[in-house]
C-alpha cells in the first residue's frame, strides 16, 4: 500500500486533505528519486489485536494492476524482507504506487519496520508526490508513543501520540491483515497512526465469509475483509493458506481495484 501497504494510506481520506491515497483519481506526480536513511529505534508499544503470524517468506515481491473505472491506471509493489537487529527477527516492509493516468499521476512510496513475531510497528516512512507538491512523514515507535513528524504543501505536523493496545500504523494496516486471526462474522475495532495528519483515526475490521477470486495470477481460495475506515469501505481478500498474500484490494466509493498479477520471470542467464 503505498496505496493500500497500498500502504495500504487507507486513512488519509477524510482525515487530511494531503495526500489522497485512496481516492485516486485527484493524485498527480512529478517522477521522484528518493533515498531513504533508515533507523531502527526500539518500541515499547504492545497492541493487543489477535493474530497468527503465517510463515512468511523472504525476498517476498507482490506485484498488482491498479484499475479506477474499470481502465487501466498504474502499479502496485509490496516486498517484505526478513532482517535481525541486536538479535531480534523484523520484517522489513516497502511499498511503490504509481498512477500512470494522464493529469492524475501519482507516486507513492512507503517503508516501514517491524517485529516479526507480532508485527508491531518501530519505525514507518512516507513519502507522496503530486501536483501541488511533495509530503513526506516519519514515525518513531517508542515507550507507549508515536513520535511523528509529517509535512505537506499545508505545512508541517507533529505529534505524541498515546498508543497501547489495539493502536497500529495506517501503512501497516494491509500486511497485519495478513495475520489477523478472528471468526468469519466477528468485528474488530482499532485505531491507526495516520502520519500525514499527526492524529488517530478508528478503524472497523469484519471477517467475512470465505469466497474464491480470480485475479490475473489465478484462483485463489481466500479470507475476506472489510475494513470501515474515515467513512470509507474497503474489501480485501487474502490467500487462505501459506503466506496470505494479499490477492484482491477493492474500494468501490472510489472505483478503485488492485488484483495480483502473475509473478514476473527472472531473466535468463546468459551462458
Amino acid at each position: 500500500m503505498s496505496l493500500p501497504v497500498l500502504s495500504t494510506g487507507l486513512a488519509q481520506r477524510a482525515v487530511v486533505p494531503y495526500p489522497d491515497p485512496v481516492n485516486i483519481r485527484n493524485l498527480a506526480l512529478r517522477p521522484l528519486p528518493f533515498v531513504l536513511v533508515l533507523i531502527i529505534v526500539a518500541c515499547g508499544f504492545s497492541p493487543r489485536i489477535p493474530l497468527s503470524v503465517p510463515e512468511l517468506p523472504d525476498a517476498e515481491t507482490n506485484r498488482y494492476v491498479i484499475t479506477i473505472d474499470g481502465d487501466t491506471s498504474g502499479l502496485h509493489t509490496s516486498t517484505l524482507r526478513k532482517r535481525t537487529k541486536h538479535q531480534r527477527a523484523l520484517l522489513e516492509l516497502t511499498a511503490l504506487t504509481r498512477i500512470d493516468v494522464p493529469e492524475k499521476q501519482s507516486h507513492d512510496s512507503t517503508w516501514l519496520m517491524v517485529q516479526a513475531h507480532d508485527l508491531q510497528p518501530l519505525e514507518a516512512f512516507r513519502q507522496v508526490t503530486k501536483a501541488d507538491g511533495i509530503g513526506g512523514s516519519v514515525v518513531y515507535y517508542q515507550d507507549g508513543k508515536a513520535i511523528v513528524k509529517s509535512g505537506t504543501p499545508l505545512g508541517p505536523r507533529e505529534a505524541e501520540l498515546d498508543v497501547g493496545p489495539g493502536v497500529t500504523d495506517n501503512d501497516l494496516l494491509t500486511p497485519l491483515l495478513r495475520a489477523v486471526d478472528i471468526p468469519v462474522g466477528t468485528e474488530l475495532r482499532l485505531k491507526l497512526v495516520v502520519a500525514m495528519a499527526a492524529t488517530l483515526t478508528d478503524a472497523t475490521i469484519t471477517r467475512l465469509e470465505d469466497e474464491s477470486a480470480t485475479v490475473p495470477a489465478g484462483t485463489f481460495d481466500c479470507r475476506r475483509f472489510e475494513v470501515a475506515v474515515a467513512g470509507l469501505s474497503l474489501i480485501i481478500w487474502y490467500e487462505n493458506q501459506g503466506a496470505r498474500r494479499m490477492v484482491r484490494y477493492e474500494a468501490p466509493s472510489a472505483g478503485m481495484l488492485m488484483e495480483l498479477l502473475p509473478e514476473a520471470e527472472k531473466p535468463v542467464e546468459q551462458p
